[in-house]
């Protein structure tokens, strides 16, 4: 059994490298798989890192599907949990809003 700070370090690791938010789903497969580890094992660390402040969730407001992206991303704002890419960003008082070229 793989110890908590590895399955930790690889979620962190996976999130991070993805070019697009990713789901819940898809994390705990990928890593669960990789480690041989339980999904619940996963979703906890991934509910610890975004406690953390390493990564973190949108909620879909049409079906409440949890994705998963790095604070680093271009795609999603991570302050507001909102898309923040030019001309799409809907949060006029996040202070990461793109603006419009």
């Amino acid at each position: 059994m793989p110890h908590p700070a590895q399955i930790r370090d690889a979620v962190q690791v996976y999130i991070e490298r993805q070019d697009r938010p990713v789901r819940t789903w898809h994390v705990q497969d990928e890593i669960a798989n990789r480690l041989d580890t339980r999904h619940a094992l996963v979703y906890e660390a991934l509910m610890r890192l975004e406690q953390g402040g390493t990564i973190c969730k949108h909620v879909s407001p049409e079906n409440g599907t949890e994705y998963w992206f790095s604070p680093k991303s271009d795609t999603f704002c991570g302050k507001c949990g909102q898309l923040a890419l030019p001309g799409v960003h809907t949060q006029p008082d996040c202070p990461r809003r793109k603006q419009t070229p």
